[in-house]
């Protein structure tokens, strides 16, 4: 009598470590938050240090989702890179103003500048920071749509806003600090342009990358089509 043994050995599958995930998911949901209440962000009674803010919350944002990604890389061991063209030229950029700053004799405006100014060394480099991240979140398609969306609603209610106020008088939603028609939760009036150039740009490069849904689509014909009647009111006013 013949007795065949076989062995067949289980291989199981590792499982992701919940800390991890959580550790990623809170990193990213951090980065979304910032691009979606960003530009609808102020603080009442301080119209002059508009700018000074944002880039407040900007440096702690992004310093608090750095560390997150840190500590994950330090908890799993292993860390996702994937180089792309656009970070070297965004830290190019980087570098170079650094060491134009260094090269300045007011060294410590030049680096720092006052209260968190957003034309600094250290401005400049926050912001190549937070393209950075945002590079590697479109890496996951699910929250590369999930920024997309969050863009386009922050967009969308900037936007109905400044037409709110155009069609009802400049006091219409003043907040008692934006009485004129040009103000903006922005800062000047040419960022507002700026910023729905961006919206744009970003549009059509969503459309071209990711894979939209129906309503997704349409909600970025809506926002494209919105960026350039504001575009063209902006360019004549």
């Amino acid at each position: 009598m013949d007795i065949n043994n076989s062995f067949s050995p289980q291989v199981s599958k590792p499982q992701k470590d919940r800390t991890v995930s959580v550790l990623l998911s809170l990193a990213q949901w951090l980065l979304i938050g910032t691009v979606g209440i960003l530009p609808l962000l102020f603080i009442p009674g301080v119209l002059n240090a508009l700018g000074q803010v944002k880039m407040f919350v900007v440096i702690v944002m992004v310093s608090v989702s750095f560390l997150l990604y840190a500590f994950a890389f330090l908890r799993s061991g292993t860390l996702s890179f994937s180089p792309h063209a656009a970070w070297v030229a965004f830290w190019v950029v980087a570098l170079a103003t650094i060491v134009s700053a260094l090269l300045s004799k007011d060294l410590s405006d030049s680096l720092f500048g006052d209260a968190f100014a957003t034309n600094t060394a250290l401005g400049v480099t926050i912001l190549v920071l937070v393209a950075t991240l945002a590079i590697n979140l479109g890496k996951h398609t699910r929250r590369a749509v999930q920024l997309f969306l969050v863009l386009c609603a922050s967009a969308f209610l900037l936007g109905l806003w400044h037409l709110s106020r155009l069609i009802f008088g400049a006091e219409f939603l003043s907040f008692g600090l934006f009485t004129g028609s040009t103000q903006s939760l922005l800062g000047p009036w040419n960022d507002v342009a700026l910023f729905y150039g961006l919206v744009i740009i970003l549009l059509l490069v969503a459309a071209e990358q990711l894979t939209l849904s129906r309503v997704a689509k349409t909600v970025s014909i809506a926002m494209v089509v919105l960026s350039l009647v504001l575009l063209f009111i902006i360019n004549f006013s």
